[in-house]
């Protein structure tokens, strides 16, 4: 499980360092019906977190990958919660299982 998260870190890290001014922490501002919150991507720690004002919240985090589209981040959300998708390109958000796409902003 460790080779497994340290060898796609690694990846993240090649393919951010092979663009100039890449920033190591991403952030997204989203909005879902109930409330406005704060998404980050740290790509050096490989941490995803979500933030709306309480305690933040820590998603484990199985992939990053960069497309045409920009940086797409895949994971999985706390308690059993559903897996994500998190779309740092021209049209920012963050998609939760099959039914749910909160629209994001880069901040």
């Amino acid at each position: 499980m460790f080779r497994a998260r340290h060898a796609c870190a690694a990846a993240l890290l090649l393919a951010l360092s092979g663009q100039a001014g890449s920033a190591a922490v991403l952030k997204l501002v989203c909005e879902n019906p109930r409330q406005e919150y704060v998404a980050t991507f740290d790509s050096e720690a490989n941490t995803f977190v979500v933030s709306s004002g309480g305690d933040p919240t820590a998603y484990r985090v199985t992939a990053a990958r960069r497309s045409e589209d920009g940086l797409v981040v895949r994971g999985r959300t706390v308690n059993g919660g559903p897996d994500f998708e998190a779309f740092f390109g021209e049209a920012p958000a963050i998609a939760y299982g099959s039914d749910q796409v909160d629209h994001c902003r880069h901040v």
